[in-house]
């Protein structure tokens, strides 16, 4: 070995795997980024459906929701209308009763 710098063939080796290694790194992601290229339309384009869907479902959540008040606000107004009827038949009652107390004790 004269005067220069020689290099194994285990370093070669070693240079080798590292470059193929590369390579194969480099690989991937060019096909990772063919993928995603080839796909970013789809993916605009489902979630576009998905914010429509959304808006929908909460059109109707609200509306859901429209109904739900309006069938308690009714409810409690039949239940205000049937206290108020009880009240009063209570107080008729209690009237009949003092009567016929009253009557009795005399």
């Amino acid at each position: 070995m004269k005067g220069g710098s020689s290099v194994s063939s285990f370093e070669i080796d070693g240079l080798m795997k590292a470059c193929e290694a590369r390579m194969v790194s480099k690989m991937s992601e060019l096909r990772i980024n063919s993928f995603n290229s080839k796909h970013v339309g789809a993916v605009k384009e489902l979630t576009n459906v998905q914010k429509e869907r959304h808006t929908l479902f909460v059109m109707d959540v609200k509306k859901v929701r429209e109904d739900v008040n309006l069938k308690l606000q009714e409810l409690r107004d039949d239940m205000v209308r049937e206290v108020t009827v009880v009240q009063n038949d209570y107080a008729t009652l209690h009237k009949k009763v003092d009567i016929i107390c009253d009557a009795v004790t005399n």
